[in-house]
């Protein structure tokens, strides 16, 4: 797409664009923005300013000054692959939120697309997994059924005849209405998909308490594809590590962990026991001194704390005594 620049950029620093018309996505409303090149150069950030959108570049050189005055067409390529991704997660907010209000009566408090994973902070208290489980069971029917997507352009009065999920911002001459069609309106400018087919899947990974509501983890689209091709992955590896199918992997950990359970209190009971028999034989031979000498150095925290304890018991105090050179490191009152 071509363009025209609109300003004169200012001398020094990064090279800030206004142009006349853009592809681009200013970051607002909880979605960075958009990223590409203007000719050429790689778009580092585009922002809204007072007089219109900012496209900044790197190196404002005279050179570039120069090739980038007033009335210079440029040409603007978008990094679709990113569009595509926050489109994705961003209308996957839309109907988990709309799930949310329509369905639990829970309102959505704010939205932010991460890089990896995006939250939403929620008004419940709590949400268990079996509420968590419900909410992505209705999620799934829209995609199943390739719910549209729909965007009225209108004036604020009337974008209050929608069934609105929650007020529009005041101030605003024109607002931008996203609806899924039939089931719920937000006012929003963000990038959205055209049907819930697009979505391909929509993952909740967690959900946590936070400034007394609940925020939840989620992904959509491509992320969570990827996401469960590589959970699928971990997974199979797992199960040829532990020599069972996939299905038995839980119940096979679970038996490992109880296991090592056992085997950690046998150890600690060892431990203690070896613990006392070392203070035995060294307390035959001490006579009245009082103290007992141990090279703690080879030995875990917790050996050479059973073997203080032990000798504690038995009133006497410990020498840590250095194997190299036999000098005393420390003692160690009982």
């Amino acid at each position: 797409m071509s363009s025209k620049v609109h300003n004169s950029p200012p001398e020094g620093g990064s090279l800030e664009l206004i142009l006349d018309r853009t592809i681009f996505y200013p970051e607002g409303g909880g979605q960075p923005c958009d990223l590409g090149f203007v000719s050429g150069l790689p778009l580092l950030a585009v922002e809204e300013g007072p007089e219109g959108l900012i496209h900044i570049l790197p190196d404002a050189t005279t050179e570039r000054q120069a090739l980038f005055h007033p009335g210079a067409c440029v040409e603007l390529k978008l990094d679709a692959r990113r569009r595509r991704d926050h489109t994705q997660q961003h209308s996957g907010q839309h109907l988990v939120s709309a799930v949310l209000e329509r369905e639990l009566g829970i309102h959505t408090l704010s939205f932010h697309l991460g890089e990896s994973y995006s939250t939403i902070d929620i008004t419940a208290t709590s949400l268990d997994r079996s509420r968590i489980e419900a909410i992505e069971t209705r999620v799934e029917e829209f995609v199943i059924a390739n719910t549209p997507y729909r965007v009225h352009v209108c004036d604020s009065t009337r974008a209050r005849e929608f069934p609105l999920r929650k007020l529009p911002p005041e101030g605003e001459e024109e607002l931008r209405i996203i609806e899924i069609d039939g089931y719920d309106w937000v006012a929003c400018c963000g990038t959205h998909v055209q049907k819930a087919g697009e979505l391909r899947l929509v993952k909740i990974l967690s959900a946590e308490r936070y400034k007394g509501g609940t925020r939840l983890y989620f992904v959509a689209g491509d992320r969570a594809a990827s996401l469960l091709f590589r959970q699928r992955d971990i997974l199979a590896r797992t199960a040829l590590l532990l020599g069972c199918a996939a299905e038995e992997v839980e119940k096979r950990v679970e038996a490992h962990i109880e296991t090592r359970k056992l085997q950690e209190q046998r150890m600690r009971a060892l431990i203690s026991r070896t613990a006392e028999l070392e203070v035995d034989v060294a307390a035959s031979s001490a006579g009245t001194t009082g103290l007992l000498g141990f090279d703690l150095e080879d030995r875990t925290a917790e050996e050479a704390m059973e073997t203080i304890k032990a000798a504690s018991r038995r009133g006497f105090a410990v020498l840590v005594l250095s194997r190299k050179d036999s000098t005393v490191c420390a003692q160690i009152p009982p």
